[in-house]
């Protein structure tokens, strides 16, 4: 059966020593966003969210890894494709409830600006 726990060993795994825009470990990202969350299903989706996107996992590595369907959909949904429209890909994530969810936290992760070391020499967009 899938723990947390697994999912959590899974994503620091795949992301490795990746660092964000900030220059901190990328993991904190989706920690910051499972935090977010309400029911162990959206905690799952909200660790795996970027490991599609971002690392070297598929689909098929989650699905192994003991994730539910409805898991993988979500985390597929949350996967920006090298093709794919903005349209297309807020339509997909607005087939899943989780997947909005975590999409929302994420957003909202991705625009803390304390998050970023060196704040002085920023531009205001």
């Amino acid at each position: 059966m899938l723990t947390l726990s697994d999912v959590v060993v899974f994503a620091a795994q795949k992301h490795g020593k990746q660092r964000d825009k900030g220059g901190n470990t990328y993991l904190l990202h989706p920690l910051r966003v499972m935090l977010g969350m309400d029911t162990e299903d959206e905690m799952v989706v909200a660790i795996l969210h970027d490991v599609l996107e971002d690392t070297d996992a598929k689909e098929q590595d989650l699905i192994d890894l003991g994730c539910t369907e409805t898991q993988v959909m979500a985390v597929k949904a949350l996967t920006r494709m090298a093709m794919q429209s903005e349209d297309e890909y807020l339509t997909e994530i607005m087939k899943s409830t989780v997947a909005r969810k975590v999409k929302i936290k994420d957003i909202e992760d991705n625009m803390r600006i304390d998050r970023l070391k060196n704040r002085t020499n920023l531009q205001h967009k």
